[in-house]
C-alpha cells in the first residue's frame, strides 16, 4: 500500500494527524525507534529511528507512486 502526502511530516500542525487519516496508519514511538503501522491489520509499514540530531527519521525510505496519481 503506497503512502501518499508530502516528504515531511510537522508535530504540532495537525500534519501528523493529516497523515495518519489519509492513509489510514498511526505512529508507535519510542525512546530510540518509530514505527508507522497501518490501522487496519497493524502491519509495520515503516520504521525510523532517533538521528543524531534527536529528531525521527526514516533513512530507507522509498516513495512509490499510486497507480492514480501516475502519469499517463
Amino acid at each position: 500500500m503506497p503512502l501518499e502526502g508530502p516528504d515531511q511530516i510537522f508535530i504540532g500542525s495537525g500534519q501528523v494527524s493529516k497523515f495518519c487519516h489519509d492513509n489510514s496508519v498511526f505512529f508507535k514511538l519510542h525512546s530510540d525507534v518509530c514505527y508507522v503501522k497501518s490501522q487496519e491489520a497493524s502491519d509495520i509499514l515503516l520504521q525510523g529511528r532517533v538521528g543524531r540530531d534527536g529528531l525521527y527519521e526514516f533513512p530507507h525510505l522509498r516513495f512509490i507512486q499510486s497507480p492514480a496519481s501516475s502519469p499517463t
